[in-house]
Parts: structure tokens; sequence; C-alpha cells
């Protein structure tokens, strides 16, 4: 499979800013996170990949295509949805992503019933009938995701889509982005929310100073942990006795042990509680989350 995105040695400086410093990346189709303290390039890159900037030095490539030489072609293939809050006041919400869909190249009638379409998706009923200036942010952002997807992209790219979003609306989001997905969207979102890359990302780029600092196989190593809980019947300390006597000691925490173990001591631990004649509610791997895993990336050496 051609990668979706591709960069060699890819450079860009703002006077004596170095927003980024010889990223090389590959990147398949599917979806993928873009993760990194603030001023880590994230920006930077995106702006790059949809023609909006251009790099010092270095190469860059989406769909194989350069999107500097080849922005008209990039861009009918892309949907964008900006970090910023911007719109043109006098227009309608259903009357924006129409306009949106006629810049991307559709008939008139065929961006009005994709607007419709999308903006049902979104949850705004008779709220698309008015003014974008008169909407809340939440709205707004609302309607820049169906902006961004009203010409049907191949890719999706999203940044820090959920920022102006309530609880339910994010929830709602990810629903939707989840049902692109699966009918073949690819997503490249950037964004602080890390509960989103895990629920939607395949892999993420982890980007620190303008710099590469690791691309991550979410799935393999968010269920990749060594860490377990266990929850016995009865009494903690002939339970206690019966994990220390396998060399296992563990915290404890009200009436569940945690604990680091391999796999293989699953089968010494229900045998010694077994012969000690002690129930077990629950024992199961913890599964870490992105924040517990990026301190081991930001802390690899250059």
């Amino acid at each position: 499979m051609a990668p979706l995105i591709s960069t060699q040695s890819l450079s860009k400086s703002y006077g004596k800013v170095t927003a980024l410093a010889d990223v090389t990346l590959s990147a398949l189709p599917g979806s993928l996170g873009l993760v990194g303290p603030n001023g880590a390039g994230k920006t930077t890159l995106i702006r790059i990949l949809m023609g909006l900037a251009h790099p010092d030095r270095g190469e860059v490539r989406l769909f194989g295509l350069d999107p500097a030489k080849d922005a008209k072609r990039v861009r009918a293939r892309v949907g964008f949805v900006p970090e910023d809050d911007a719109y043109w006041e006098g227009l309608s919400a259903v009357g924006a992503v129409q306009f949106a869909g006629r810049l991307s190249g559709l008939a008139a009638s065929d961006a009005l019933k994709r607007a419709h379409r999308l903006l049902d998706e979104a949850g705004l009923e008779e709220e698309r009938y008015r003014l974008m200036e008169t909407l809340s942010m939440g709205m707004r952002q609302k309607v820049r995701l169906a902006q961004g997807l009203v010409h049907t992209p191949e890719l999706l790219i999203l940044d820090e889509p959920s920022r102006f979003l309530d609880p339910q609306a994010r929830t709602a989001f990810t629903e939707w982005a989840g049902r692109l997905q699966k009918q073949g969207t690819s997503i490249l979102i950037s964004t602080h929310e890390l509960g989103d890359i895990e629920k939607l990302c395949d892999r993420a780029i982890l980007l620190v100073e303008g710099r590469l600092k690791a691309q991550i196989d979410l799935p393999d190593l968010l269920k990749r942990s060594d860490q377990w809980e266990l929850q016995p019947i009865g009494e903690m300390e002939k339970a206690t006795a019966a994990m220390r006597s396998i060399g296992i000691t563990p915290e404890i925490d009200n009436d569940t042990f945690l604990f680091m173990m391999g796999d293989n001591d699953c089968t010494k631990i229900v045998f010694e509680f077994n012969k000690r004649k002690i129930g077990i509610r629950r024992l199961s791997r913890i599964t870490p989350s992105l924040v517990d895993i990026l301190p081991q990336f930001l802390s690899r050496p250059r």
C-alpha cells in the first residue's frame, strides 16, 4: 500500500524560530494522530501538507503528490478543518456548508443536499438557518466539520476539532469520525485531547520542538502492559500472604491488589489461591492510556 503521507528531511523556520527540523516520516491510509506540546510544529506540518506553507528544504508528498505543485489535485481529495474560528458573516450555517461545496466544484443543488445531510448528522436542526455570527462556538465548529466533509474527501485533516465542543458534542464527534473511518475516509487529527487520539487513531506521530520523536503503533502499545489488578474474595491478609508466597508484593487499594507481573504468573496466582481456598472476584490487566505512555517517548534522547 502506497503511503498516504510521506516527508523526507522536512524543515521549516520562521525567522530564528525552527518549526520543523529534518522530519522524515511515512504514514499509510487510516487514522493518524499528531501529538506534541505547544510549539512542537504540528500546525506547521498541517499547513505544509495543505500547501498553505512551503518548506525551507526537504520533500513532502500527499497521495504521492507535491502539495505545492499539485495544490488543486491535493485539495480536491482533502477536507481541512482548521483550528481557527473563521467564517463569513451574512451566511447561514447551511449556506456556509453549501458554499464550501461549491468551492470544491460541486453543483449548487448537490452542494445543498450534502450540506443538509451533514448538518443532520451534526445535530443542527433549525439552527442551520441562522447566520454564522449568531451561532455558538460549538455550533460553528460543527459547521466547519461539515464544510470539511461536503465534497466527500479521501482524507480529513482536523486541527483541534473538539476544542469548542461540550462533552456531549465531543462524544457525538468521535462517533461521527468513527463512522467516517468505517466508510474508508482517512483521518489526520492534531489535538491535545489524547482521549480522542486513543479512540480514533491507529498510529500517532509525536513531535517535540519541531523534531520527530516517535511514530507509535497505538493498538499494539496500549494493550501491552505488565500492570494487573486483583480483587480477592475473603480475608485480605490471607490473600496478601498468598501473593507474597509466589514472589509478588502488591500495592493495596481498598479491596484491590495492584502489581506488576508477566502473563505466565497468572497461572501461579490462580493455583496458589485455589490451594489456599481463596476466591478471586476479578483478575485483569490494566490497560494504559496515551497519557501513561507518552512520557517514555518524551524522555528518549534525540
